[in-house]
C-alpha cells in the first residue's frame, strides 16, 4: 500500500488547564526519525524540515489520515510528539519529549 492511517492517544489527555494540545509528527523510512527542532518556548519547525511531516494543532485528534505517497514494500517509522501551548504565542510551546508516541 502507498498510504497509512495512524492512530494515537489524544494530546488532551495530558495538557494543562487553559492549554491547547497538539502533535508534531515525524516519519523516516528504514529507521527511527530524528526528532529535531523542538525546543520548549518555540514553535515547531516547518513541515519538510528534517524528518518532520506535520503539525496538528487540535489536541482532540487521535488519527492522522493524510499520509499518502509512500513506497510499497518499505518500512516507515514514526514518532509523534504531543505538545501544549496557549493557542496564540509560540513562547508557550511545551513539548512532551519524555514520552513521544
Amino acid at each position: 500500500s502507498t498510504a497509512i492511517n495512524l492512530t494515537f492517544p489524544s494530546a488532551d489527555s495530558w495538557e494543562g488547564s487553559g492549554a491547547t494540545g497538539g502533535y508534531v509528527i515525524y516519519r523516516k523510512s528504514g529507521s527511527a526519525p530524528t526528532v529535531a527542532g523542538l525546543t520548549d518556548g518555540a514553535a515547531p519547525p516547518a513541515d519538510g524540515v528534517g524528518d518532520k511531516i506535520a503539525t496538528i494543532t487540535d489536541g482532540t485528534f487521535t488519527s492522522f489520515n493524510n499520509n499518502t505517497g509512500l513506497s510499497a514494500e518499505t518500512n516507515y517509522f514514526y514518532t509523534i510528539v504531543p505538545f501544549v501551548w496557549d493557542g496564540a504565542s509560540a513562547a508557550t510551546y511545551n513539548y512532551n519529549l519524555s514520552s513521544p508516541q
